[in-house]
């Protein structure tokens, strides 16, 4: 017999944890629309501004070298996109384990998501931000919160679903 711990909790998170991964989807649909890597575009449009400059012949801006900060923003995002998914997943799972969720599974699910994570970070910084190990850490992590999210919501709720699907 499983111990009924914060169900409704657990119920909501789920909830929760599927409409984050919606607005992260989200995120990536219009990136990729507008063709920017990283962040909101503001760097590009920086980049472009400086450029613009240069053209000119301004020499106030022909001092300024963009590139220089680019170390920066990728430094910043990883550690930005890294505690905008750990404290989630990790309640999330917390949330299955407690309601019974196998623990193979959960490590099965939190294994393969700190390595995506650490991937992730690795393809950040890589040449334009888009590097094989950001697309594999992305995705994986995609998939964790809806696993965790879909556990969250079904582990706390286990037998009224049973009961309703008649099991």
């Amino acid at each position: 017999m499983t111990i009924k711990l914060a169900a409704v909790t657990g119920t909501y998170m789920g909830i929760l944890g599927g409409y984050y991964l919606y607005l992260t989807i989200n995120v990536v649909k219009e990136r990729q629309k507008a063709q920017i890597s990283l962040g909101d575009g503001s760097s590009v449009v920086i980049q472009q501004l400086i450029e613009a400059g240069k053209n000119l012949n301004n020499t106030q801006f022909s001092s300024i070298d963009h590139s220089r900060y680019h170390s920066l923003v990728v430094a910043i995002r990883a550690h930005g996109n890294f505690n905008e998914y750990i404290p989630l997943i990790g309640l999330l799972s917390l949330i299955n384990e407690l309601h019974g969720a196998p623990s193979g599974l959960i490590h099965l699910v939190l294994g393969s998501f700190t390595v995506a994570r650490i991937a992730h970070v690795h393809g950040l910084k890589e040449k334009h931000t888009i590097g094989l190990g950001r697309k594999v850490g992305a995705a994986s992590t995609f998939l964790t919160l809806g696993l965790v999210s879909i556990g969250s919501f079904y582990f706390s709720n286990k037998e009224t679903i049973h009961s309703l699907i008649g099991r």
